[in-house]
């Protein structure tokens, strides 16, 4: 047919909807391919000491929790624990925290904080080449949980409900508090970290009280608002403790086979 002269239509290009058209989708996939580049670029042997290191740790903890566990049902079963667990509770409602101050703090040990937290300090390290380090921030934060599950599965303690008729308290397993167990570890970690890069004395004594503090009000933030025995705060500091060893010896091994 002949030409109108009319120009012809050209058609539109169609709006990329795959996924790389979410600007978080393309940072995630950057940040996962720079992860799987640097983890590349590390001795075997790092990665290999790192997991056995941290498997074997995580069995300790796992049985550390079990005898834990067993004990302080023994205990409970006397009433001698619980007795004082009740005395000790209502001595905490005496503190000068209220209630809706109480909140706040225990804030810093949920998941709505730590995952974030975590989250940030994961693309931070992997933006630094540090894979071992990126792997560390996520096992501190998500294999805590399995470890603490071990208590609740054998023991389904019930929540208090002294403070407040126990409004704020979940119906879940009381023992222990996981919220003690993720902070002791997912805190701990970020200060060796801060501490390690400093050679001063005192920043580094600040550094330590300032994780003992926040590890010990997020736990006590927990009993004001009742929703946990202090027997579950204690042992929960324990685990906490002893997965923060585990998580730093599985890297120090790292380190030292070239990790870095």
């Amino acid at each position: 047919m002949p030409d109108s002269g009319r120009p012809r239509a050209t058609r539109e290009p169609r709006p990329d909807v795959s996924g790389s058209s979410w600007a978080l989708w393309r940072g995630a996939t950057a940040c996962a391919d720079r992860f799987h580049r640097s983890a590349a670029g590390l001795p075997r042997a790092a990665w290999v000491r790192w997991a056995v290191t941290l498997g074997i740790g995580t069995l300790f903890c796992v049985g550390l929790m079990g005898v834990a566990t067993v004990l302080a049902r023994a205990l409970h079963d006397q009433e001698g624990m619980q007795n004082r667990d009740r005395a000790l509770l209502l001595r905490i409602e005496q503190l000068p925290l209220p209630f809706d101050a109480a909140i706040w703090w225990e804030a810093f040990g949920a998941s709505s904080m730590l995952i974030p937290l975590t989250l940030v300090a994961i693309v931070l390290c992997v933006r630094a080449d540090r894979p071992i380090l990126a792997a560390e921030f996520f096992a501190a934060f998500a294999l805590a949980k399995p470890i603490f599950l071990v208590g609740w599965k054998m023991w389904d303690r019930a929540r208090p409900d002294l403070l407040a008729g126990g409004v704020a308290a979940p119906s879940l397993h009381s023992f222990p508090s996981g919220h003690a167990v993720q902070t002791v570890a997912v805190y701990g970690l970020l200060t060796y970290l801060w501490l390690r890069h400093s050679s001063s004395v005192v920043e580094r004594i600040v550094g330590t009280a300032a994780w003992l503090a926040l590890s010990g009000i997020v736990g006590i933030a927990r009993l004001r608002m009742g929703v946990h025995w202090p027997s579950d705060v204690i042992v929960g500091w324990a685990i906490g403790a002893a997965w923060l060893t585990a998580l730093l010896v599985a890297l120090w091994r790292a380190e030292a086979a070239g990790g870095r």
